[in-house]
């Protein structure tokens, strides 16, 4: 396949890709999902793509593949703990950060936008650093759904952790009519240890998240 054909491949299956993740609403009947049940879909999903040749019509470059082999060799049937973090506004990353907010004059929806974009910048803050290829690789093998909850109004994180593999990031963004949208995408830094919940929230800590992290019960 040439390059200039790959090229347009690459864009139609990243629209497709899109369109699912925005279409996938669940109905609001019944007692439905936790956001912590609906995290675990995110998780099974991911495992699936990094299990199969889906990264391979998205890019064939060498060293996603290799970061494609070091993720599949995780086990993500089960977590080994679930922690629970505050989504930090835009507001509050100014005033972490000590820099003068100039979102004063934005409209409620243009900070809510601003907000729900805030959480999902910071974990891709957290992988940049570890190289190009890490931060394509979580891009590639990010994965997202679209549902009805009451469970939250605000933004929150959830991170995921496991035995065996890369510990998952799953952010829940509020929007209209009790819509929720979960983005989950690997954590790619290395030289820490996944089990210890201090150097988890240090390590968020430094990318801008001055919240508290708790961890969770187990799903019901």
């Amino acid at each position: 396949m040439n390059k200039t054909k790959r090229t347009l491949l690459t864009m139609i299956l990243l629209t497709m890709v899109l369109q699912i993740a925005l279409s996938g609403c669940a109905g609001s009947g019944g007692r439905g999902k936790s956001l912590y049940e609906h995290g675990l879909d995110i998780v099974a999903l991911m495992d699936e793509m990094v299990n199969s040749s889906y990264g391979s019509l998205l890019s064939d470059a060498a060293d996603i593949e290799k970061m494609r082999q070091t993720l599949a060799t995780g086990d993500y049937t089960a977590p080994q703990a679930v922690y629970e973090m505050e989504v930090p506004t835009v507001g509050d990353m100014f005033a972490y950060a000590e820099v003068d907010a100039v979102t004063a004059s934005f409209s409620d929806s243009l900070k809510k936008l601003l907000d729900n974009r805030s959480a999902a910048s910071l974990v891709t803050l957290i992988n940049s650093q570890s190289g190009a290829a890490a931060l394509a690789a979580s891009s590639i093998y990010t994965a997202a759904k679209t549902f009805v909850s009451s469970e939250t109004e605000e933004g929150i994180l959830y991170l995921y952790t496991f035995q065996e593999g890369n510990p998952i990031a799953v952010v829940f963004t509020t929007g209209e009519d009790g819509t929720v949208t979960a983005t989950g995408t690997f954590l790619m830094a290395e030289g820490f240890d996944a089990a210890s919940a201090e150097q988890l929230q240090a390590l968020f800590r430094e990318a801008g998240f001055p919240g508290a992290m708790r961890l969770l019960p187990d799903a019901p």
